[in-house]
């Protein structure tokens, strides 16, 4: 990450967190986790030995001033999207717009509960289902995707 920042002259826009986003702080466990198998990662209390530290969304909200009004959300963090939806959804419901990959496959648990939960203040659809369908191919549709909500006014 810091290697494309530099490469791309983006040292002044793109701002390195080294923590792993979760709905309550904390530890989040990276024991025996490989590049390829970064889904595997979980929140879990300090008593696994590979740790990185976890931060919430309002903590990221308030060191950076975030304007939620005036901001997108978007998540690609292999599984913890359902922790950071649910669980912490009073600072998901504040930004007007909210992109984020689903991995049900990694938690074991179904779409419909982050649908349900993002529904009550967002208009969602699915995108891409083509592209998941091609190139992962052992996750049906609704194991792994991309979703798209919009607030509504």
């Amino acid at each position: 990450m810091l290697d494309n920042i530099r490469l791309n002259n983006l040292e002044s826009v793109i701002v390195p967190v080294n923590a792993g986003l979760a709905s309550r702080p904390g530890k989040i466990c990276i024991e025996g986790v490989s590049v390829k198998a970064t889904d595997s990662t979980y929140y879990m209390p300090s008593d696994c030995p590979n740790t990185v530290p976890a931060v919430t969304l309002g903590e990221l909200m308030d060191r950076f001033g975030i304007d939620p009004d005036n901001t997108v959300l978007k998540m690609d963090c292999e599984g913890c999207e359902f922790d950071a939806l649910l669980n912490d959804y009073e600072h998901v419901k504040l930004f007007r717009e909210v992109v984020f990959e689903y991995h049900a496959y990694a938690v074991h648990r179904p779409i419909a509960e982050l649908i349900n939960t993002m529904s009550k203040d967002f208009n969602c659809q699915t995108i891409n289902e083509n592209f998941y369908r091609k190139f992962f191919s052992d996750h049906s549709r609704d194991q792994l995707g991309l979703i798209r909500c919009i607030k509504r006014d």
